[in-house]
């Protein structure tokens, strides 16, 4: 038997949040893991976007081309290939990723719903939303800055 119970539920940070039209969710911030494995794919889907743009099909003559030609585009081709379909399977990790951050209690069909709607800055825009602490000002610390503000105007 354990001395001490640690309950996860009070150590992440979980927000419930309303996203019209589509539902309510649970929301936890990404592991420190999660983080981890994210930033290496991404680092990769930099250097793939690098190699993508250093195949140069240019140097290849399509007005009339030898067969020679047509062999090099067939392997520029190839390389371009492969390197968006290891671009796809990144992306489909990076969704995968904050899937797991939400629970929708609808075995992840109201998930799908919002992630497939958004856009990387959206999804990043909507991550902002729901983690960045909302600064709550009180009246009494709104009303005196009021106050000093239309004094100085008035002089």
């Amino acid at each position: 038997m354990a001395d001490i119970t640690i309950s996860l539920s009070n150590v992440h940070n979980i927000k419930k949040v309303k996203i019209d039209p589509i539902g309510v969710f649970e929301v936890r911030k990404m592991g420190a893991g999660e983080e981890l494995d994210l930033s290496d794919k991404l680092r990769r889907l930099n250097e793939i976007v690098e190699e993508l743009n250093g195949i140069d099909f240019n140097k290849i003559n399509i007005t009339n081309p030898t067969k020679k030609d047509i062999k090099n585009m067939e392997g520029l081709t190839k390389q371009a290939d492969s390197l968006m379909e290891e671009i796809n399977e990144i992306k489909r990790f990076e969704l995968a990723t904050y899937a797991r951050c939400f629970n929708d209690n609808a075995d992840g069909k109201n998930t799908k719903i919002l992630l497939d709607s958004l856009s990387d800055e959206d999804r990043a825009e909507l991550f902002k939303q729901i983690f960045s602490p909302a600064k709550v000002l009180k009246r009494e610390d709104v009303a005196p800055k009021v106050a000093e503000t239309v004094e100085e105007e008035k002089k």
